[in-house]
């Protein structure tokens, strides 16, 4: 079983002795982190800055998951990653072979990321244009019920055949009855532990 608790914390402060000691008590550090640089919208350097600053700061050897990230297709956010479709396809593309590479022995996260979960599988609702209806691999289901991919659905799918080794749930998997609240995950170890400590992340680079 996974014990899980959620912690808002502010990025840009060390020396937070409460918010270590929690650190400390937990087995496995979780992050949801919707950050982003909105002159460069297919770039996740800030994402990575941040899994990084943790870690030098208060998380060190300590197992990390990423439990949300994601980009959505609208243009009504400012302070999260949003943008084209394209540009969605891209942000995919980049935040999960910068992790992956980030991650390997002797890289710059030491192989300390265990978890990266793409927040989410379905829209809740493509004719809106806010950011949490639209972030999504595949489009709402028209009337006859099909779901229409987006680029970004592609893109995912190919990093499935590129790293096998690391994927833990391969797309075809979920698409015969997809929801809108399914995360996609990407998991490069198995196994949970069962004390959890969730912190949320969202700033501007």
């Amino acid at each position: 079983s996974m014990e899980t608790g959620t912690c808002g914390y502010n990025v840009g402060g060390t020396g937070q002795a409460w918010f270590q000691n929690a650190v400390d008590a937990s087995d496995v550090i979780g992050f949801d982190d919707y950050s982003w640089e909105p002159g460069r919208p297919d770039s996740s350097q800030v994402v990575q800055d941040n899994l990084r600053w943790f870690q030098t700061f208060y998380t060190g050897d300590k197992d990390i998951y990423v439990v949300e990230n994601g980009f959505a297709t609208s243009s009504a956010d400012y302070v999260r990653p949003h943008g084209t479709e394209d540009q969605q396809a891209a942000y995919v593309d980049n935040v999960i072979d910068e992790i992956v590479t980030n991650n390997r022995p002797g890289g710059l996260f030491r192989n300390r990321i265990k978890f990266y979960g793409y927040w989410q599988f379905v829209d809740r609702d493509s004719t809106k244009n806010d950011f949490e209806s639209r972030l999504g691999l595949l489009r709402t289901p028209d009337a006859a019920g099909n779901f229409q991919a987006k680029k970004s659905f592609s893109v995912f799918r190919e990093k499935i055949r590129k790293y096998p080794a690391v994927i833990a749930t391969p797309i075809s998997n979920v698409t015969a009855n997809p929801t809108a609240d399914v995360p996609i995950h990407v998991v490069f170890s198995n196994g949970v532990r069962n004390q959890y400590l969730r912190v949320k992340i969202q700033r501007e680079g």
